[in-house]
């Protein structure tokens, strides 16, 4: 798989970003962050779980409750063929969940 050229600038800052946010909101004495790249026929996730204190309440969608990590992804993610998705892993732990797919992914090279 390859992301299409025009968008893999926006892509690496929203994954170096998502990263960066689970590392400066996991508590100190937590287990580190973990992210996965896990293809998935025609598109791909980009999993990453990390601690937190209480329960997170934001919506990427409408932009409620962002801090400033979160609107910036929100402001790089490619419109068409990503999606973020969060949700409580386990007590504690927060999955977010980028979704990478057609057209923002290529089957054959560019």
């Amino acid at each position: 798989m390859w992301i299409d050229n025009a968008e893999a600038v926006a892509v690496a800052l929203t994954v170096n970003e998502l990263i960066l946010n689970a590392v400066k909101h996991s508590p100190k004495d937590s287990t580190s962050p973990t992210v996965v790249l896990q293809p998935s026929g025609a598109s791909a996730l980009v999993l990453i779980r990390n601690a937190v204190s209480g329960t997170p309440v934001f919506d990427t969608t409408t932009g409620e409750g962002l801090g400033t990590g979160l609107r910036l992804v929100r402001s790089l993610m490619p419109k068409q063929g990503a999606c973020l998705a969060y949700e409580l892993d386990t007590p504690g732990v927060v999955l977010t969940k980028l979704t990478l797919s057609p057209p923002l992914l290529l089957i054959a090279p560019p």
